[in-house]
């Protein structure tokens, strides 16, 4: 069986058929000890967190998940020995045709496949409580999306057993509404959050996020229209494709793929692209405890509101960055060509893809050419959060978040879609997360995330890594956080029941 590898063959297979560091805003994370974290999800958290004042030195995430690939059970620990090793590679399994060594989920019906990979790193981060109502919250991070949705299902099929599949041969594939992004920007976030209404046993807690952006790259391929058959292990016929796509990438795009020193270009300039952003959320809070606090005092004074349950509501990374330095762009359309595989082999840049695929589409002009600005939209989701008190220091939280980044961009990256439900034990000093999560509306996870004094470790996928089930879902968390909780003071005056202020014992 032939089978076509090098970087020019997959560079236009990816233009052609298009082939996801939730960090603290992983439901499974945020308790009431979250502190400055909890605003990522929602910005009006840090008024009803527990604590008044933290600061984050490191908080780290990785996710990457899909709903088409997997791993088999019990191989995921020996695959990642493999790919440690030198010259080390996957474990390896048995596909449908006898020579492939890859497992996924083969399509009995005909729904779309997404996959999704997230990296976020926050450094630092920290959030200081002034009075009874008013919080403000900073935090610097690093973040890369990647998002495919609405892929086809033929091709992940397609890509795994290669176009020799003779069952996939032959046979009309339509489809439309392909998109593909990748960002990875830096952002500095400042948070305020306050107690807009409080009275009786019902509170009312409201906050915003600002986000200033630079990214360093991002790329954007949407395919509008596709419509084709594959002929045979070398030829695909296409009878329609629209697509448009964009690039802000360290690359120089008409350098060879062979020299890599001269391809990759890191400071010229390091910021291709800037851009706002914004989160808006409020919290509705049913307290225990329905008496008026007797006088004005600082958080560290007042002790945390108790409450029986809290109903969040959030619209996060609603925002965009517009790219304006070295980009590279086009918008593809023809009818009726047919395209030679091998004959990718040979290209040896992104600009002779570029050129090659307007050949073979018919254009009579340059379709690729340097672009004075477009635009990716940041992964903006709307988020629902119930959060109930069961027993002293059990809670029970329900968390649904769900991407709505195509209301309003042509292009962006997206979150995946998400259901969860996290029983947890927390004090101060521990806290024991036991997040279950329906991912994609398609499969679900169980994990484990155990916060002991400032450190926090975790997985949302613990099932899988234990080899109890298929890894659909692999991710990480891990975070360090000083903090001071409500009513904790340290060496500031404290005041009694009724309000009257009074000094710590010895002062």
């Amino acid at each position: 069986m032939k089978k076509h590898g090098s970087i020019g063959f997959w560079f236009a297979l990816l233009f052609f058929m298009n082939v996801r560091a939730l960090a603290q805003s992983v439901p499974g994370v945020v308790d009431n000890y979250s502190g400055s974290a909890s605003a990522w999800l929602n910005p009006s958290n840090i008024a009803t967190t527990f604590v008044h004042d933290d600061l984050g030195l490191m908080s780290l995430s990785f996710d990457l998940d899909n709903n088409f690939a997997y791993l088999p059970p019990r191989t995921f620990w020996p695959s990642l020995r493999g790919l440690m090793t030198e010259g080390g590679d996957w474990a390896k399994f048995e596909g449908i045709q006898p020579d492939m060594t890859y497992y996924y989920k083969y399509p009995n019906d005909k729904d779309s496949r997404n996959a999704y990979q997230s990296l976020e790193l926050a450094l630092p981060s920290l959030m200081m409580t002034f009075g009874q109502n008013h919080s403000i919250a900073f935090s610097l991070k690093t973040r890369m999306y990647t998002s495919v949705t609405r892929m086809p299902w033929e091709i992940p099929v397609l890509i795994t057993e290669t176009l020799a599949y003779d069952s996939l041969q032959n046979q009309p594939y339509v489809s439309e509404g392909m998109r593909f992004s990748t960002m990875a920007w830096t952002e500095v976030n400042l948070s305020y959050a306050t107690t807009v209404f409080d009275y009786g046993d019902v509170k009312m807690d409201a906050g915003v996020t600002g986000k200033f952006l630079n990214a360093m790259a991002g790329a954007a391929l949407n395919i509008n229209a596709l419509d084709y058959l594959v002929l045979d292990e070398d030829n695909l016929y296409f009878n329609h494709l629209d697509a448009e796509a964009n690039l802000a990438l360290p690359l120089s795009y008409g350098t060879s793929f062979q020299n890599v020193d001269s391809l990759i270009t890191l400071t010229d300039p390091f910021f291709r692209g800037r851009g706002l952003g914004v989160d808006l959320g409020f919290t509705l809070t049913n307290k225990r405890n329905s008496m008026l606090r007797p006088s004005k005092r600082s958080a560290c004074d007042d002790q945390p509101t108790r409450y029986f349950w809290r109903l969040g509501v959030s619209l996060i990374d609603l925002g965009k960055v517009g790219f304006r330095k070295n980009l590279l762009g086009g918008h593809l359309s023809g009818r009726d060509f047919q395209v030679y595989i091998p004959a990718f082999d040979h290209v040896t840049s992104i600009n002779a893809a570029t050129e090659l695929m307007e050949s073979l589409a018919g254009a009579t002009e340059p379709v690729f050419a340097e672009e004075q600005q477009f635009s990716i939209g940041l992964p903006t989701a709307l988020s629902v959060q119930f959060d109930a008190n069961v027993y002293d220091d059990f809670y029970i939280n329900a968390t649904w978040v769900q991407p709505v980044s195509r209301w309003f961009y042509d292009a962006a990256v997206e979150r995946e879609p998400l259901l969860s439900v996290t029983p947890r034990y927390e004090t101060s000093l521990v806290g024991v997360m036991l997040p279950m999560t329906l991912y994609n509306y398609s499969y679900v996870t169980a994990g484990v995330f155990v916060r002991v004094g400032p450190l926090t470790l975790g997985t949302n996928d613990l099932i899988s890594l234990t080899g109890l089930g298929k890894t659909r879902n692999i991710d990480f968390m891990m975070s360090i956080r000083l903090k001071l909780d409500r009513g904790d003071c340290l060496f500031d005056p404290l005041y009694d029941a009724c309000g009257t202020r009074y000094r710590r014992r010895g002062r």
